[in-house]
């Protein structure tokens, strides 16, 4: 499915620009776009999107295909707008401080465990989740049983002792009519569940909790 930008973001975006036009201050130049910084786009997945085309008359737009730590002060600095990619930068103080223009951080999973949201209240810089997302998501059933079926049939020691050049094989078994327990069954549990009971055998599922 293509990337899309989260429409409760794109509408703070358009907020701020409104309230921006309105007040008429700015640090900067009044011909200068605001810069959005995209953080931590390692794959190049986002920057390839054509989505980008809605919001690209209100901002200018940078990615950052480094970490954080290894970009210079002068590529960020006039960032009044951050998109963080799921968890994989720590935004805090001393981050905060680099930037000091920041005013919206756009977070695209629906958790902020990474924000320090004491610090950002601090510098008045507003925080939106994207927890818009509802249909259930193909990547993270299939990676529980890739990572399930390397366990169990002992992938990961084979890769790893045939890259040193030996052939040890070795006994593995199988996910066939055993019982699996799922810690919440929500939008990913409940595929998990399908998955398991239809693909496996007739594999059977305990689970707790669920999403309302």
């Amino acid at each position: 499915m293509p990337w899309k930008i989260d429409r409760a973001a794109s509408a703070k975006l358009v907020q701020w620009q409104q309230a921006r036009d309105s007040a008429g201050s700015l640090p900067y130049n009044n011909n200068m776009k605001p810069l959005l910084l995209i953080l931590d786009d390692w794959e190049d997945l986002i920057q390839a999107s054509s989505a980008w085309h809605q919001i690209s008359q209100l901002v200018e737009i940078k990615f950052l295909q480094q970490h954080l730590d290894r970009t210079g002060d002068a590529e960020i600095e006039q960032a009044q707008f951050i998109m963080e990619v799921r968890e994989r930068t720590t935004l805090d103080e001393p981050v905060f401080k680099r930037i000091p223009h920041l005013k919206l951080i756009l977070q695209t999973g629906g958790h902020a465990y990474h924000i320090d949201r004491s610090a950002a209240q601090k510098q008045n810089i507003q925080i939106a989740l994207g927890r818009q997302v509802k249909a259930p998501l193909h990547s993270v059933p299939e990676l529980t049983f890739a990572f399930a079926l390397g366990l169990i049939h002992k992938v990961n020691q084979g890769n790893s002792t045939m890259h040193k050049g030996q052939w040890q094989l070795f006994t593995g078994r199988t996910l066939a009519n055993r019982r699996l327990g799922i810690l919440g069954l929500g939008r990913h549990g409940l595929r998990v569940a399908q998955i398991a009971s239809t693909a496996f055998d007739g594999s059977g599922c305990l689970g707790t909790g669920g999403e309302s």
